[in-house]
């Protein structure tokens, strides 16, 4: 298990998705990694030959404070779950800084099981990675969504209609969109 903020990494080392698999390709048996993505400038760098190797070890990856509205965290995101192989869990905890579009992205199969995310606010990115992750995902089997606090009872209610309809690949998927968010239930 790794637990790292990318924060932290020396200012000398570029901060993108090519830094995070070579630093998790010295750790080839690691099986959980928890990246916390807080106050962190990742940077968009040229493809090297890391970025096409194949992680089959890692079984569930935790993605603290990520903006899913700045494009290169996106792309970071997908690039890790497409290249993590035997990724079953993933674990988002949503933060808002920036508004982009959605990328282009290839809609390959990924075996991921179990998806959480936290912090929904349901803006459009949000929204586009949800269902890539559905249309993605056979063998997913729960998708549980906890809104930001600050949503009304209205949107809440329209962001669950919007979630339903999206295609699902997995004929088993729940989508679990709690009328609480997860901070009321740790508060409690």
């Amino acid at each position: 298990m790794l637990s790292l903020s990318l924060y932290s990494l020396e200012s000398r080392l570029t901060r993108s998705a090519n830094t995070v698999f070579e630093l998790v390709g010295f750790l080839p048996k690691l099986q959980n990694l928890h990246l916390d993505f807080y106050c962190c400038q990742l940077t968009e760098v040229g493809a090297k030959k890391t970025s096409r190797v194949v992680f089959p070890f890692i079984r569930t990856l935790k993605l603290s404070k990520l903006d899913l509205g700045n494009s290169i965290e996106l792309s970071c995101a997908l690039k890790m779950i497409r290249r993590f192989s035997s990724l079953q869990n993933l674990e988002i905890t949503s933060t808002k800084r920036n508004a982009s579009p959605f990328p282009q992205v290839e809609y390959n199969t990924i075996r991921l099981r179990s998806v959480v995310i936290t912090s929904f606010k349901g803006l459009e990115n949000e929204v586009g990675f949800i269902k890539y992750i559905l249309a993605c995902s056979p063998f997913l089997e729960k998708i549980a969504i906890y809104p930001e606090y600050s949503l009304t009872t209205s949107d809440r209610l329209t962001l669950t209609m919007k979630l339903l309809k999206l295609h699902r690949a997995s004929l088993i998927a729940e989508i679990d969109f709690t009328n609480v968010s997860r901070y009321d239930i740790d508060q409690d």
